[in-house]
C-alpha cells in the first residue's frame, strides 16, 4: 500500500483477514461512514495474496467489488493510487459498454472487477416459459459475471441487498464465492427482517436454509423488543467502530466538530392554505376508509398521500395538479339493469367540473407563491455562508432540485449537480468541478443518487431541504463531507415545516434509531412498523397556535 492504515483500519483488516481463514468466511464491515471502509477491503485484497484460476467449466476469479454506479470510479481511482507499484491490482469496469466485450475468460483474469448492482441484477434473472399444455417453467439467464467461481465478492453499501426478495438482493446472494463481505455504515434502516438477506448472502446458519428459524426469531423480537439468539449471530459477523469509539485510549478518529441545526420554516398563509386543504380533503377520505373498514386495504393510497404532503412542505409546485384533482368513473353508481348509467356521467361530469376548478386555483396559487418558505429559508442559510466555504444541498426529489437552480443562476451562484439521471462519467466531471473550482460554490444533489459513497470533503456546510424516514439515510448524506480529509467544522441545516406532517416524521427518525441501537449495542428495541392507525394520525391537525 501506499499509505499507511490508520489504526482502526488495521484492526479491520486483520479481523477480515480472521474470518477468512474461520468457518464463517465474511462478515459485515460496518464501521461509521466516513471511517475509510474501502480503503481496509482493498488493504485486504492486497495482504491476502493470489488466489487460485481455473479454466473450463470451473472459471475462478478474483475479487469482485458490487457497488453503487455513483462510487465506480472512486474504487478504481483508490486501487490505482493507493495500491504500490510493486505490486498492482489488475482492474476492469465492468458497466455500460465495457462489459459488452468482456468474456467469461477475460473476466476471471483480472485480480479485481468492480460492477454496479445493476449490472448484477441484469445478468442474473428469471425468464418464464409457458407451454401449449399449459405447464408453466422457470429457466435462468445469467451472463459472464454469475458464471465465474468469484475469489472474494464485497458488496459496498451493501444495505442496498436488505430487502431479500428483490432482484438486486437474490441475484447477489446466487454468486458464487469463497468469502463474502458487505461494507456499509447503515446496513440495517428500516425493520430487523433486513437482518434477513444479509444471513443468506454471507451463508449464516441455520437462517440462510431455513427461513422459518429466522421468523420464529423474528417473532421473539417483536413480542420482547430482543432475540439473543439473532443478537450473537450478528456479533459473530459484524465489526462496527463510530467516530467516536476508543480504541487503545484514543478515538478512532480526530475529525472536527459536526454542528447540527434546525431551522422551523413558517408556511405563508397561502402555502398555509393549499396545504390544510389538501391534509383535510384527506383526512376526510381517510375517515372514510376507517368507516367501510379499508384502512389496511389502503394502506398504499395512505403512503401516497403523505408523500405529498412532504412534497407541499417543499414547494407546492412539486405535486402534479392534473393528477391531485383527477376524478375517476365510479362503477358502483350503476345498477345492475343499468338504469343509473346517466346519473353517474352527471355526477362524474359535474365532479370533474368541480376538480378542473380546483385545478386551477391551485395552478394560480402556485405561481402566485413564487419562492415557497422553505426555499427562501434555504437561500437565507446560503447568503450567510462565509466566503470560500462551499455547500451541499440535497432532496430526496430532483423537483425541488430544479426549482433551486433557477435561484442559484439569478444569484450569481455557480453550482454543480448530481442526480440519478447521470451516467457516471458525468458524476464523476461534476464532483471533480466541485471539488477543484474555486468558484463552483454549491453542490446538488438527490438524497439516493449521492447520499451514499461519495467523498465530498470540499465542502463543509450541508442543507438537508427535506426529511428522509430513516435518520441513518440523512447521515450518510451529511459524512459524505463529515469523514476522513475534513479539516473544518462541518455545519448541517435541517429545514423542519413547523405544524405538517414533517414534525411526524422527526418521531419516525427517533423511534429508527432503536433498531441501530439493538443491532449494534445492548439496548432491546420497540416495534418498528407504524400501524395503519399511526399513519392515518399524522393527517391529522397540528397545533396551529
Amino acid at each position: 500500500m501506499t499509505i499507511n492504515l490508520m489504526n482502526h483500519q488495521k484492526q479491520a483488516v486483520a479481523w477480515m483477514l480472521e474470518r477468512e481463514f474461520s468457518t464463517t468466511k465474511g462478515g459485515i464491515l460496518a464501521d461509521d461512514q466516513g471511517l475509510g471502509k474501502t480503503l481496509s477491503a482493498i488493504a485486504l485484497i492486497v495482504k491476502a495474496g493470489p488466489r487460485s484460476r481455473g479454466t473450463g467449466t470451473n472459471v475462478k476469479g478474483g475479487t469482485l467489488i458490487v457497488c453503487p454506479v455513483s462510487v465506480i470510479r472512486q474504487w478504481e481511482h483508490e486501487i490505482r493510487t493507493k495500491v504500490a507499484a510493486s505490486a498492482p491490482l489488475s482492474t476492469l469496469v465492468y458497466h455500460d459498454q465495457g462489459k459488452r466485450k468482456v468474456t467469461l475468460e477475460k473476466l476471471a483474469s483480472y485480480d479485481v472487477v468492480i460492477t454496479t448492482y445493476g449490472v448484477v441484477a441484469k445478468e442474473r434473472c428469471l425468464n418464464v416459459e409457458v407451454f401449449d399444455t399449459g405447464r408453466v417453467a422457470w429457466r435462468e439467464r445469467s451472463g459472464p459475471l454469475a458464471n465465474v467461481k468469484w475469489h472474494r465478492v464485497v458488496l459496498d453499501e451493501a444495505q442496498s441487498i436488505r430487502n431479500a426478495y428483490t432482484d438486486v438482493s437474490m441475484s447477489c446472494m446466487r454468486l458464487s464465492a469463497t468469502y463474502r463481505w458487505g461494507l456499509s455504515g447503515t446496513p440495517f434502516q428500516n425493520n430487523i427482517k433486513d437482518l434477513y438477506a444479509f444471513f443468506c448472502f454471507l451463508r449464516v446458519k441455520p437462517y440462510c436454509s431455513d427461513w422459518r428459524a429466522f421468523d420464529q426469531q423474528y417473532e421473539e423480537y417483536e413480542k420482547t423488543g430482543y432475540s439473543a439468539e439473532l443478537k450473537v449471530a450478528l456479533e459473530s459477523i459484524v465489526l462496527r467502530r463510530s467516530k467516536k469509539s476508543i480504541i487503545n485510549g484514543e478515538p478512532v478518529l480526530r475529525l472536527p466538530p459536526r454542528l447540527v441545526n434546525r431551522v422551523e420554516v413558517e408556511l405563508s398563509q397561502q402555502e398555509r392554505e393549499l396545504y390544510e386543504n389538501l391534509r383535510k380533503e384527506y383526512q376526510d377520505r381517510i375517515s372514510e376508509y376507517r368507516s367501510k373498514g379499508t384502512l389496511h386495504m389502503n394502506r398504499f393510497i395512505i403512503l401516497s398521500m403523505l408523500l405529498r404532503l412532504r412534497q407541499m412542505c417543499d414547494h407546492p409546485a412539486l405535486l402534479d395538479s392534473e393528477h391531485l384533482f383527477r376524478v375517476d368513473e365510479e362503477d358502483d353508481l350503476i345498477t345492475e339493469d343499468g338504469s343509473g348509467l346517466k346519473e353517474m356521467r352527471e355526477a362524474v361530469r359535474k365532479l370533474q367540473l368541480e376538480a378542473r376548478e380546483k385545478q386551477e386555483d391551485f395552478d394560480r396559487s402556485v405561481q402566485e407563491i413564487g419562492q415557497s418558505a422553505k426555499l427562501k429559508a434555504a437561500l437565507r442559510v446560503l447568503d450567510m455562508t462565509p466566503r470560500g466555504e462551499k455547500s451541499l444541498i440535497f432532496s430526496q426529489w430532483t423537483s425541488m432540485l430544479n426549482l433551486i437552480e433557477p435561484e442559484l443562476e439569478g444569484a450569481g451562484i455557480q453550482f454543480s449537480r448530481i442526480d440519478g439521471s447521470m451516467s457516471a462519467g458525468k458524476r464523476v466531471a461534476a464532483i471533480k468541478r466541485f471539488s477543484e473550482d474555486p468558484d463552483v460554490v454549491v453542490m446538488l444533489i438527490s438524497l439516493r443518487a449521492g447520499g451514499c459513497g461519495l467523498n465530498l470533503v470540499a465542502a463543509s456546510r450541508v442543507l438537508l431541504m427535506d426529511m428522509w424516514w430513516n435518520p441513518t439515510t440523512e447521515d450518510q448524506a451529511i459524512d459524505r463531507t463529515h469523514r476522513i480529509g475534513q479539516t473544518r467544522p462541518v455545519h448541517v441545516t435541517r429545514f423542519v415545516v413547523k405544524q405538517t406532517v414533517e414534525e411526524h416524521v422527526l418521531e419516525i427518525q427517533e423511534k429508527k434509531k432503536k433498531l441501530v441501537e439493538f443491532v449494534f449495542g445492548e439496548k432491546s428495541s420497540e416495534e418498528q412498523s407504524f400501524s395503519i392507525d399511526e399513519l392515518a394520525s399524522m393527517f391529522e391537525l397540528q397545533n396551529l397556535a
